[in-house]
């Protein structure tokens, strides 16, 4: 049985929580608070095993409350957002950076998209009580005794990640600077209907462009690229976008491993790949796959990961080249993006001798 803690100051919303949870018999509702210092008095109390928490209250009191179940006996938080409409979900996002695992939409009972939250919800909730939070240590990364170089070429960079992941992916994107001469393509994990939330709250914390892009659309460097909702997101020749409905793999559409695999299709162009905190094992076949065709590939490590699941079945195939704190990967993804533009120099100063 798992048992949960819903925090919402709306009635009406606290009822529709616990009324979805009901469907379920291996859930149980412990308690439910109207407000943070209420839900942090139960959850001191009753011990539940992972935290509901609406975006209906306050923003300061739903942050600080994030921080103070991540700092009293870390427990997996899941936030569920009501805002309207749709597209202002800034607060949704920010609770990720604070220790939240998940987000999920929750329009109004009479909204488009109701009782597929609802439905949602079970899922989700199982999902995030899974996750076994690591507490944060001093990372260390570990490098291993191959170091790819980029070929010559236009540099690309796929990135794979799930839960956990928009937190790290603000922090690697963020490092690198707005005019990095590198296309960057982000698979993410997400609940339906948040990408464009998560493209719209991206450009809010990090200096690079940011785009959910067209089947065909060429590449361009200092770009983020994301997956669109339910489509796959690949690299044709010719360094373009490539959009596509295929089946899911692994259950999962977007795939990481369709990203990894079609970056590793494209030989003779600089490669890294990057596979980053998530559940499940999705992108470390694609990963390997890069890596043999001589792409770089980056792998997150187990101390400043959220779940060390994707990037674990990364390293345990040796499909990464380097197995990396989620500090240390922007700035070794700079180096290898400057190492290319070095090389490119010195070979124009060659052929003009």
């Amino acid at each position: 049985m798992i048992a949960a803690l819903i925090i919402a100051s709306s009635p009406e919303v606290r009822r529709q929580i616990h009324s979805a949870l009901e469907r379920d018999h291996g859930l149980a509702v412990l308690s439910e608070a109207a407000s943070a210092a209420d839900g942090l008095t139960a959850f001191r109390k009753y011990h539940p095993d992972v935290v509901l928490v609406c975006t209906d209250l306050p923003a300061p009191d739903l942050l600080q409350a994030i921080d103070q179940i991540m700092g009293i006996a870390p427990k997996p938080v899941l936030v569920l957002d009501p805002v309207q409409p749709p597209g202002d979900s800034g607060l949704a996002f920010e609770a990720l950076q604070h220790g939240a695992v998940e987000v999920l939409r929750w329009p109004p009972a009479e909204a488009p998209g109701s009782e597929r939250s609802r439905k949602e919800l079970p899922r989700l909730l199982r999902l995030a009580a899974s996750v076994k939070l690591v507490r944060r240590t001093t990372p260390i990364g570990r490098q291993a005794a191959r170091a790819a170089v980029p070929p010559a070429g236009f540099p690309l960079v796929g990135i794979g990640a799930s839960t956990g992941g928009p937190p790290a992916l603000a922090q690697v994107l963020g490092s690198l600077p707005q005019k990095v001469p590198a296309s960057l393509l982000v698979v993410q994990h997400m609940t339906e209907g948040f990408t464009e939330n998560f493209a719209a709250w991206l450009r809010t914390v990090v200096q690079l462009q940011i785009r959910i892009p067209r089947d065909g659309e060429p590449l361009q460097a200092g770009t983020v690229y994301l997956a669109p909702e339910n489509h796959h997101l690949a690299v044709s020749q010719g360094q373009r976008a490539r959009i596509h409905s295929d089946p899911p793999v692994g259950g999962l559409r977007p795939s990481a491993t369709v990203l990894f695999e079609s970056l590793a299709r494209c030989t003779g162009v600089p490669r890294v790949g990057i596979l980053l905190t998530g559940i499940g094992d999705d992108g470390a076949q694609g990963l390997l796959a890069l890596r043999r065709s001589g792409g770089h590939t980056i792998a997150q490590d187990e101390a400043s990961s959220v779940v060390y699941g994707m990037p674990k079945a990364a390293a345990e195939m040796q499909a990464a080249d380097e197995v990396l704190s989620l500090p240390q990967i922007g700035p070794r993804l700079s180096s290898l993006v400057d190492l290319h533009q070095h090389r490119l120099a010195a070979r124009a100063r060659m052929e003009g001798e």
